[in-house]
């Protein structure tokens, strides 16, 4: 019985060293022109979605007037529109960035699809490895 944990151990021990190995001797190319490493998207997408949690139902906390709406968008020019574009008009400061910025008005979808209440902890907290404001 101590043979069979040994090898369990020596087996786990071998595979760690042979992912060190493979990753710190240039196996995995880190360049931002590189498509993500497998699972990126599914566990960074699980992460935000854990982060946000139950502030996604959360309704906004400002109503949406005419006032409000202008100093948001006031506001998204100043602060946001550099990374994720203006009206029909993508960013083109955005391009080495990684991942990509999404585009959040149109033409491209954004978050329009996406809660209030997720949206507004995205915009209050930002998200992590991206550039926050």
């Amino acid at each position: 019985m101590i043979k069979f944990f040994l090898g369990v151990v020596v087996g786990i021990g071998l595979f760690v060293l042979a992912c060190y190995l493979f990753v710190t001797r240039g196996g995995i190319f880190m360049g931002t022109d590189t498509k993500p490493l497998p699972l990126e998207q599914t566990i960074a997408g699980a992460a935000i979605t854990a982060s946000i949690g139950k502030s996604a139902d959360d309704p906004s906390p400002l109503p949406a007037d005419e006032t409000n709406l202008l100093a948001g968008a006031k506001i998204y020019m100043q602060a946001c529109a550099g990374c994720h574009g203006r009206l029909d008009q993508a960013s083109s400061s955005a391009k080495g960035f990684y991942p990509l910025p999404p585009h959040l008005l149109p033409p491209g979808t954004g978050v329009t699809d996406d809660p209030v209440g997720a949206t507004y902890w995205v915009v209050k907290n930002g998200i992590r490895f991206s550039i926050a404001i």
